[in-house]
């Protein structure tokens, strides 16, 4: 950019991102932190990019990447005001001249149309300071002097929001559905600014659209995704290949944001010679482990009980829990003749009762 605040040329061209975590309160937990660092790597920051508006295309590289201050403040007649991002990029391409601002959140805020109109406008009034600054530097100070020329032209900003909340993001996509219009006519309707919301909700977009993102990316949000489902997790470590190898700081990032210590700890038994994680490893033994897990209960609660009835409850656990963590008919009539030392026709009566067979 010169000294008018233009761009100079296409070479010059920047993309310019900033990643916001809104928190309840003033300090974040460990997993927003730990998101936060693994998008501030240029290399994943430009495979989100790329999955997001090239959708799988890879227009973005981590070297066109740089950091930018997080920090935000505008002047407001004497007063200032400062908004933080947590995550500040700045990306040169020859194709595009855009700030970009993507706001990561883990709830939902109906209050978005307007916090990203916030954002948006101090971007650009910080954006205008420059140019005054420089202008300053460059010709005689006048107290009606317009803190822009011309022939100045602002970068244009846009906002994205990556919601990772499990409950569905109904918010307005726009200022205008959370404006009251009920005594507005539709003659001064039309003076009424408006400003959209583009948003990615991870938990209730199409899988398909989720696997246009690279493989550490796409793994990671079906991850989140499917967090509460053991099964349907399983079932796509086994049919998916993106699962066979995940990068170490994608697997560490991931569980921690979705809080699952066990899988931190077994993470270095499925690393692989290339420094990554077999993810469907990973997961088939936590899955085994859920299984284990059940009939361990169910036995504990059949031999507590030691009678007919107390051996039937704990029956009716294991099989609950079995279920619970996707596993076969068949598989749970084996775990069930094994533990409890029933015969075929047992076992029938069993899982008729309990697996609604």
């Amino acid at each position: 950019m010169d000294a008018s605040g233009t761009v100079e040329n296409a070479h010059d061209r920047t993309l310019f991102f900033a990643v916001k975590y809104p928190k309840e309160g003033v300090f974040m937990g460990q997993k927003e932190e730990s998101m936060i660092a693994y998008y501030n790597n240029p290399e994943h920051f430009a495979d989100l990019m790329n999955g997001w508006i090239y959708r799988g295309e890879k227009q973005l590289t981590a070297a066109q990447i740089q950091e930018m201050d997080t920090r935000y403040t505008a002047r407001t007649g004497k007063n200032y005001r400062t908004r933080y991002r947590d995550i500040a990029k700045r990306v040169k391409n020859v194709r595009i001249v855009l700030i970009v601002g993507t706001e990561i959140q883990t709830y939902v805020d109906y209050s978005m149309p307007v916090r990203g109109m916030d954002y948006d406008a101090i971007e650009y009034k910080r954006q205008i300071s420059e140019i005054k600054r420089m202008q300053k530097s460059t010709k005689p100070v006048s107290v009606n002097m317009s803190p822009m020329s011309k022939t100045d032209r602002l970068i244009p900003v846009v906002t994205l929001v990556l919601y990772m909340g499990e409950e569905p993001w109904d918010v307005a996509d726009n200022l205008h559905e959370i404006l009251d219009f009920s005594d507005v006519t539709d003659e001064w309707k039309k003076y009424i600014q408006n400003y959209k919301v583009h948003v990615l909700d991870i938990g209730h977009t199409p899988d398909e659209r989720l696997m246009e993102f690279p493989d550490d990316i796409a793994c990671m949000f079906l991850l989140i995704k499917y967090a509460k489902d053991k099964k349907k997790l399983a079932e796509l470590a086994k049919k998916l290949p993106q699962f066979m190898e995940m990068g170490k700081d994608t697997y560490e990032t991931v569980w921690n944001y979705i809080g699952n210590q066990q899988m931190l700890k077994i993470k270095k038994a499925w690393e692989t010679e290339g420094g990554k994680v077999n993810m469907r490893c990973a997961i088939d033994e936590i899955y085994e482990d859920g299984i284990a897990e059940g009939e361990k209960r169910g036995e504990k609660r059949g031999e507590k009980r030691g009678e007919k009835r107390g051996e039937e409850r704990g029956i009716s656990c294991m099989l609950e829990l079995l279920k619970e963590f996707g596993c076969t008919e068949d598989n749970a009539r084996f775990h069930l003749e094994m533990k409890f030392h029933l015969s075929e026709k047992e076992a029938d009566v069993y899982m008729k009762k309990y697996w609604g067979i």
